[in-house]
Parts: C-alpha cells; structure tokens; sequence
C-alpha cells in the first residue's frame, strides 16, 4: 500500500509538473507575444498623439477638408521606401538584428519628432512675445508655423507606417514557430495572444487622453518610445530560446545560404556573379519569385488592397465627420481615444470567446466570406441614408461610425486570425516575403492609391463629397466581398496541396 500511494504521488507531480510547464516552442511564443501586446500598447499611444496634433487647428490638417487624405497618399511611398531598406538590413544582418535595429530606430524617431515639437512650440512663444523682433528671424511666426505642419504630416504618415514592419517581423516569428504543429496548437495559441494584444491596446487607447492631460500629446510620444524600447527585451528573450532548442529562423536561412554557397561554388565565375546579385537583391525581386510558386498570396494581396482601400474610405468619411461633430481638440481626442478602446476590447471578446467556438464549428472559408457581408449591408444603408437625410444628420454619422467600427473590430480579430492560418501552409521564406510585401506594400498601396484619390474628388466637389464616398464605400464593399471569395477558394487548394505534398 504505502509504495502504490509513493507510486500514485510521483505520477501525480510528474503530471502536474509536465502540465504546468510549457515546450521551448510555447516559451518563445509567450515571449514573443509579450513583445506584440508592448508594441500594440506603444501603438495606440502614437496614434492617439498622431491624430491629435494631425486634426487641431494648428495641425496639418486642421483648415483643409482634404488634407487627411493627401497626408493618408503619402503612406505607400513611405511604406516602400521603408521595406526596401528593411530589405537591405536583413540581408546584411538577420532577422534577429534587424528587428532589434528597427525597434531602436522607430523609437529613436519618436523621441526626436517630440523634441522639434516642444523645440517649435517654445520658438513660437517667443516670437509671440518679442513679435517686432521676430519679423525678420530665421525662424520667423511664418517659418515656424510651417516647419510645425511638416513635423505633425511626418508623425502622421510615420505612425501608419511602422506598425506594419514591426508587426509583420513579430508575425513572422510567430508563423515560423506555429508552423510545427505537433509542437504548437494554432488555434489554441493565436485566438489567446490576438486576445492580449487586443487588451494591451484597449488599456493604452483608454488611458491614452488621460495620460495626454499630464504629460501633453508629445509626452505620449516619448512613453510610446520607452515601451516600444521595451520590446526588444521579450524579442530578444524569444529569439534566444528558439536558438537554443534549434528551430530560429535564423537557423534556418543560415542553412539555406550555405545551400545556395555550395550551389555558387561549383558553377563558373559568371554564374556565380548573377547568383550573388539574385541573392541579396531586395525584397520585391525575390517576391516574384515567391508569388508565381504559391498563387494564393496573389489573392492576398488583392484582398488586402480591397479591404485596406475600404477602410481607408470609412476612415476619411469618419474623420471629416467628427470634425464638425467635435470641433474642440481635447474633446475630439478623448472620443478618438474612446472610440479605439471600444474596438480593442471588442475584438479581445470575439478573439477570447467567439473565433475560438467559430473556428471549431465551421471552415475558415466561412469567416472570409462572412465578414464582406457586414459592410455590404452598413454601406448599403448609409447610401441609403445619404439619399434621404442631410450629410450632417445623426443618423449618417452613427451609420458611418458603426461601418469603421466594424471594419477595425474585423482587422484586429477576425480577419487577423485567418490572415495569419493562411501563411501557415507555406514555407518560411514564402510566408517572410509574403507577409511582408501584403503587410506593407498592399496595406501602404491600398490606403495610398484611395485616399489621393478621396483627395481629388473632395478638392473637387466640396459640397457633394459625402454622397460621393458613400457610394464609393459601398462599391468597395462588394469588391471586398469577391476578391474573398476567391482568396477563400485559393486557400483550401493550397492547403490540399500541401497536404499532398506531404
């Protein structure tokens, strides 16, 4: 008896022990996920200081009614430029050294915009003061006022650029470890992490105006830094336990280019020339090659150029509506900050509580579809109701704030989690330049190529630009719908692909 009971107390800690611990897979993803949850608090930080500087009446946009979707076209140049010298770092140095590089230099970067801010803010108190001497300064009232502006577009076009390379490096290690599946549960694992990450931007989207209270909408700025610094702490502790236990993606590239070193090595001098410049050519050469092997990143792309060209439309439509809704700087902030953190924690639900029931009941194919669906129907009504009522009425602003509502809770939840399955049947480099070139150069293009032309058509038709983008709202809606569709067809071949394969 007392060895049977010995025996039932040593099976019974063993079991504990090995429930309670987590693989070396699950412990980078915990670090990793850390890692995002600080970048995404970091994040709404920057966007809620970002908006706010961007739309006051001193801002870059605070006079012209087209001035936030000429700042919004600047975004896919930024965003290019921005991927091709990513491109060049990770070639040079890797991805571990990459991320831990950008993550300084995107804080670094906030630091130096909040300094010029307050540098231009004090020059401008002074001119104030001493006005007669001021007249013929270098630094002028006019002078000043204009270097302000350009500070403010540069934070507002910078804000909707670096979340994408940041979070498609986080992404990639993720994706690269979640691609193990006998080690890593996907659809345990990512509804959990998109739920924190979700939490972490409700939290800093709800304190955000309070905090801009003591610390002034710059000093957001520097404590997004210091969080955002804070990232590479986790990252790096990530990257350091999937070194040990031999599954880094560095690892892997490493073997790769001793393959392609070998390969080089026994053809001729000529040969090996082109196959150099092959190798370390940047980022969009080698998505070609990527996006002919696996077509359904195609489909990707145009999904996201769909769905990103739709939002960007909403975001226009809801900005320029709440700038006659809240005309007061402060006020606007807080319901933007408000607003944020209601859509950060409705996403936390559907990721805690519904995708997880969803997923186990039905395809992945059935979110892809399903989501079109919603804005179809919010589109529909709020051109419906831009017929009938005036531009300004209540209706039209809580129709058009329910469709942006939607398409942000789907970008955090719903549509996040079956973007990120859908890599996981490629390999790694396809699903590292796939996620990249959708992340960056279709988000960037999408948000770009539509609001220069929101740009043109509110420059053009002042008085009529509602009714215009409503219609236009609901045209990109059922695009959204068949470009869908057809991604959520080419994903299931490309997963029986694998499987064959296999």
């Amino acid at each position: 008896r007392e060895r049977s009971r010995l025996s039932l107390q040593e099976s019974c800690v063993t079991t504990m022990g090995n429930n309670a611990r987590f693989n070396p897979e699950e412990r980078a993803l915990i670090s990793m996920c850390v890692a995002t949850s600080l970048h995404y608090y970091s994040y709404e930080l920057v966007r809620s200081s970002s908006m706010a500087l961007f739309s006051s009446s001193k801002g870059f946009g605070g006079a012209l009614s087209y001035a936030f979707p000429l700042a919004m076209a600047f975004v896919c140049p930024a965003s290019v430029l921005m991927l091709f010298l990513y491109g060049k770092l990770l070639s040079s140095f890797g991805p571990r050294k990459t991320l831990q590089m950008t993550i300084r230099l995107c804080s670094l970067i906030w630091v130096v915009l909040a300094s010029i801010i307050v540098l231009l803010g004090r020059i401008e108190q002074r001119n104030i003061v001493h006005d007669d001497e001021s007249q013929n300064a270098v630094f002028g009232s006019y002078t000043v006022m204009l270097l302000k502006k350009a500070t403010i577009g540069f934070i507002f076009i910078f804000q909707n650029c670096y979340s994408n390379l940041l979070c498609t490096q986080y992404y990639s290690f993720i994706g690269s470890v979640m691609s193990n599946r006998q080690k890593v549960d996907c659809d345990k694992w990512y509804p959990i992490m998109s739920g924190v990450n979700a939490l972490a931007a409700t939290v800093s989207a709800t304190v955000a105006h309070r905090a801009a209270a003591y610390f002034g909408f710059t000093g957001l700025l520097i404590l997004a830094s210091i969080f955002a610094l804070s990232c590479e702490i986790f990252a790096n502790l990530a990257y350091s336990i999937s070194i040990k236990h031999g599954f880094s993606p560095e690892i892997r590239i490493t073997k790769k280019k001793e393959k392609e070193a070998n390969i080089m090595k026994s053809e001729s001098v000529c040969q090996n020339d082109e196959t150099n410049s092959e190798i370390n050519s940047n980022i969009l050469h080698r998505a070609k090659k990527v996006f002919a092997q696996f077509p359904v990143l195609w489909y990707l792309f145009y999904e996201t150029l769909s769905f990103q060209s739709l939002s960007s439309m909403l975001n226009v439509c809801f900005f320029t509506k709440l700038k006659f809704a809240f005309p007061d700087d402060v006020l606007r902030s807080a319901y933007i900050g408000k607003f944020y953190g209601a859509v950060s924690a409705s996403a936390g639900i559907l990721q805690f509580a519904v995708l997880p029931i969803f997923t186990k009941r039905f395809e992945l194919k059935w979110i892809w579809r399903s989501m079109p669906l919603i804005l179809c129907i919010l589109t529909f009504l709020l051109v419906i109701n831009q017929t009938i009522k005036d531009d300004t009425s209540l209706s039209s602003l809580i129709l058009v704030g329910l469709s942006f509502f939607s398409v942000k809770v789907m970008e955090y939840s719903a549509r996040s989690y079956v973007s990120e399955m859908a890599y996981v049947p490629l390999d790694f480099e396809s699903r590292f330049v796939g996620r990249e070139v959708n992340g960056v150069i279709g988000n960037g293009f999408g948000r770009s190529g539509m609001s220069l032309m929101i740009a043109g058509l509110t420059s053009s038709y002042v008085n009529a630009d509602q009714q215009i983008l409503s219609v236009l709202s609901c045209v990109l809606s059922f695009t959204w719908l068949a470009c869908s569709y057809q991604l959520s067809n080419a994903i299931v071949h490309q997963i029986n692909r694998t499987k064959k394969e296999t």
